[in-house]
């Protein structure tokens, strides 16, 4: 008989995120040693966009790639408004292009939603983007949007914004009740090959948040015995992949959620006995 339970190890660091309709972006203004009128720095992670999305593709029209026709870009990413109290933009923040649609020929997707998968395979989607805008000690929050652009000899010759989303806080914070999770597999057979079994820990959060958790190796295939016979996975429930295999997104609503770690055991004739046990660290944070 065996014996075998996972134990993770919980750590938390803190960014905040933004979203529309048809959006998800992390956004992260670090005003701690920024003095007003100086410089504060940025980070920004496009996250996802639906290919419901329905606004308009400019590379759909004006016959952009036909004969006789001139050629031009379009460019798709993710922007930030910087808001005041009354709602006023102070500043934009773009996320670096997450597509850029040159057609030579055949006809693109007449809108953004039909252009998400060339976006994925372009790569946009997680990749994060830092620099520094001005501060101004008046910027109480944000707005996120997609915008479109056309672009023709260097110059932009097309620009909307869509599907901006609620203005937000600037700092969303939340916090892990407990730092530790443990998936109890229980006491199993020699001839039992599979088992099944959970855990979880709970994530508050004052606003509507994304979250990455990301493990510290590999949980894809864990061997638990010299002979690799005996292995087990996890993986985190109802959650997107992130930019790796030992990454995973998940939405947490404001006020917040269980967070629930599904674990299977194999065994494929295992000599060993145990109990067995593995620690996990995964680092948990707002993207």
């Amino acid at each position: 008989m065996k014996k075998f339970y996972c134990l993770f190890a919980l750590l938390f660091s803190s960014y905040t995120w933004g979203n529309g309709a048809y959006h998800d972006v992390s956004f992260n203004f670090n005003t701690n040693n920024a003095a007003p009128g100086g410089y504060a720095q940025y980070d920004i992670t496009p996250i996802s966009i639906s290919p419901l999305a329905p606004f308009k593709n400019y590379c759909a029209s004006n016959g952009n790639g036909s004969p006789g026709q001139p050629y031009y870009t379009c460019q798709t990413a993710i922007i930030v408004y910087t808001l005041n109290a009354s709602g006023g933009r102070h500043s934009t923040i773009y996320s670096g292009s997450l597509l850029d649609t040159k057609i030579t020929g055949a006809r693109p997707g007449d809108t953004i939603g039909e252009l998400v998968p060339a976006m994925q395979l372009f790569g946009g989607f997680g990749k994060t983007s830092s620099s520094a805008i001005y501060y101004s000690p008046a910027i109480v929050g944000y707005q996120t949007c997609i915008v479109h652009q056309k672009i023709k000899n260097g110059v932009i010759s097309a620009f909307q914004a869509y599907d901006c989303g609620p203005a937000q806080p600037l700092k969303t914070t939340c916090n892990i009740t407990d730092s530790n999770a443990i998936v109890d597999f229980g006491t199993f057979g020699n001839d039992e090959k599979t088992r099944r079994a959970n855990g979880s820990f709970r994530i508050d959060c004052s606003n509507d948040a994304f979250m990455r958790i990301k493990f510290s190796s590999n949980v894809d295939n864990i061997a638990l015995s010299e002979d690799k016979k005996l292995s087990v996975s996890l993986k985190i429930r109802d959650s997107t992949p992130g930019n790796s295999s030992m990454e995973s997104l998940i939405k947490v609503p404001g006020g917040g959620v269980d967070v629930f770690i599904d674990g299977e055991l194999k065994n494929d004739n295992s000599s060993h006995a145990g109990p067995f046990s593995a620690s996990v660290v995964a680092i948990v944070d707002i993207v």
